[in-house]
């Protein structure tokens, strides 16, 4: 070996080791920073570990930061299986699932668990993240990794969320309210335009109970008249009841849960019915019937809360209110007041029908007296001169002098039609006031618009033909109409009725259809009920043809079919 040789070798051997000697000051000053960060970890834990890749618990501590007695609270940090000890039990398995796919795929470890803090006495979140190191086949050796204590992030998002919840909830509230606020105020508007119609007072009533339910959400309701003399109550108006209700074989009369709301003029309401019943019937057994009994069981057995309210028509006390409700039910003071602006609405509804009434008995007086006028005026002159002329004939004629006897025919029979001219305009001005203002289509479409449109159902009215009829065949098909109706309305239920009219070649025919729930018409002609013995004898007075089609759960056809003479 030449000395260049051994001067080239012992060259390259001191290069080398001044190499060795920055590789292991490099590695000192790595250490020296590592183990800096891990004593100055604080609210986090960094940590490396040798895993057994056949068991993710049974991994080596090689290095962790000493807060991490602080951070999980562990008595000894460098036990590894204690790191799994206190993971809650709902997470361990996403965190055993999350370990497998780690070490088996090579891929980064992201996990968020609640972790119980000895210590602290209470469950903590952390997170911890950590990569796999591989070797050179691709197993994992050690695991670098950080865990956070992020508790109070959490709980800062919970107490978020938990805010954003009770924010919606607050909007959602808010905009049921709005939203039955503006129901509300439709329907005591509806019942308003109600109450200035020209509508019946049963059928006003019926408007006002059904609009009534709604806006209180009962499933039943019924508006009851104190009979004093009696001591029952009336029931006027209902919806929501079955025919057991109505057919109780009390006749009209009733007794009631709610009697404070009539004779103490007192808002009740009960949210345990068959509880309440149970409590009367105890404290008031020998003062019971058998009619209260029969009632209170079958309400018992329908309905689990109620809510009476007194109807007072000018300090005078006509009655009441009642709703029913099939689940047990808690009365808001919203509810209350809404109840008794409800029941000021049907006592003002009953007061008005009774100046109304009024009105038009003074007006029928009135109209009496006109006509006694008018007939004195008119026909009893006609009639009386038609006696005379007939006298004077009879005398002319036994005097032979036919040419004036011819004069008094002639002159009689021009009196005759003149009289009977002016009876026909008395008899028409007799008819409903509304078919003299509107005509028989008139009346009908005002009728549905009035009544049933408000009352939510889906009311049409067809014409076939150009309907130009007598006055009795016009009175008769509005009354059969306006009773079929008022049927279907009241007992029926429907969502659909259509009045379908076809005129022409002498005839007229008219149907009243409606989708309610029908009934057996067997029954109904053993009692006789709903109007039908009326419009029976309404139709066939005119020689014309009735019929009534229904079956239970198919809704009802009433038809009328009349000769129309010119």
């Amino acid at each position: 070996m030449s000395v260049v040789d051994v001067t080239t070798d012992a060259t390259q051997r001191m290069q080398s080791r001044r190499e060795l000697e920055q590789t292991l000051n490099t590695l000192r000053e790595s250490e020296s920073s590592l183990r800096a960060l891990l004593e100055s970890a604080e609210g986090f834990v960094v940590y490396r570990v040798a895993v057994a890749p056949d068991n993710p618990y049974k991994g080596r501590v090689v290095l962790v930061s000493p807060s991490i007695v602080a951070v999980l609270g562990l008595e000894d940090p460098y036990d590894f299986e204690s790191w799994f000890s206190n993971i809650h039990p709902d997470d361990m398995a996403r965190v055993v699932e999350a370990n497998r796919r780690s070490l088996e795929a090579g891929v980064p470890y992201d996990q968020s668990v609640r972790w119980y803090h000895p210590q602290k006495e209470e469950w903590i979140w952390i997170r911890t993240i950590s990569t796999p190191l591989l070797d050179d086949a691709g197993r994992p050796v050690h695991s670098n990794g950080l865990m956070l204590d992020i508790t109070e992030r959490v709980r800062a998002q919970e107490t978020l969320e938990a805010a954003h919840e009770i924010l919606e909830q607050r909007v959602e509230e808010r905009t049921r309210e709005v939203e039955r606020r503006r129901r509300v105020a439709e329907g005591l508007r509806h019942i308003l335009a109600v109450l200035n119609s020209r509508l019946s007072l049963e059928e006003i009533l019926h408007h006002v109970v059904a609009q009534s339910s709604q806006l209180l959400g009962s499933d039943a309701a019924l508006i009851y008249r104190l009979d004093a003399a009696q001591g029952w109550m009336v029931m006027e108006s209902e919806v929501g009841l079955s025919p057991d209700y109505r057919d109780l074989r009390f006749g009209a009369a009733y007794p009631t849960l709610t009697p404070r709301a009539t004779v103490g003029r007192q808002l009740v309401t009960i949210s345990d019915i068959p509880a309440h019943v149970a409590s009367v019937t105890a404290q008031n057994r020998a003062d019971l019937t058998d009619r209260h009994l029969e009632w209170f069981g079958m309400v018992s057995e329908h309905f689990r809360a109620a809510l009476g309210v007194p109807v007072v028509v000018r300090e005078e006390l006509y009655g009441g209110l009642v709703f029913y409700y099939r689940d047990h039910r808690e009365f808001s003071e919203e509810d209350l007041q809404l109840a008794m602006s409800l029941g000021d609405q049907a006592a003002l509804a009953i007061g008005s029908a009774r100046l109304h009434a009024q009105v038009e008995q003074v007006a029928v007086v009135r109209e009496r007296e006109r006509l006694a006028r008018e007939l004195h005026d008119s026909v009893t002159q006609s009639l009386y001169s038609v006696t005379l002329l007939a006298e004077a004939g009879q005398r002319l004629a036994g005097a032979g002098d036919l040419d004036r006897v011819r004069d008094c025919l002639s002159r009689l029979g021009d009196i005759s039609r003149q009289a009977l001219k002016e009876m026909r305009l008395l008899v028409y001005e007799l008819r409903p006031l509304v078919l003299r203002r509107e005509g028989l289509v008139g009346a009908l479409r005002q009728r549905l618009d009035a009544v049933e449109r408000r009352a939510g159902v889906d009311a049409h009215l067809l014409v076939d033909g150009e309907v130009d009829l007598p006055a009795p065949v016009e009175e008769t098909l509005y009354r059969v109409a306006q009773e079929a109706l008022n049927n279907a309305l009241k007992h029926a239920a429907p969502t659909v009725v259509t009045v379908h009219i076809r005129s022409g070649e002498g005839q007229v025919e008219m149907e009243v259809i409606d989708n309610g729930q029908g009934f057996d018409l067997t029954a109904m002609d053993s009692i006789g009920g709903m109007g039908l013995v009326s419009m029976r004898e309404r139709v066939e007075g005119l020689g014309g043809q009735f019929s009534l089609h229904s079956t239970p759960g198919a809704g009802a056809r009433v038809k009328v079919v009349l000769e129309v003479r010119g």
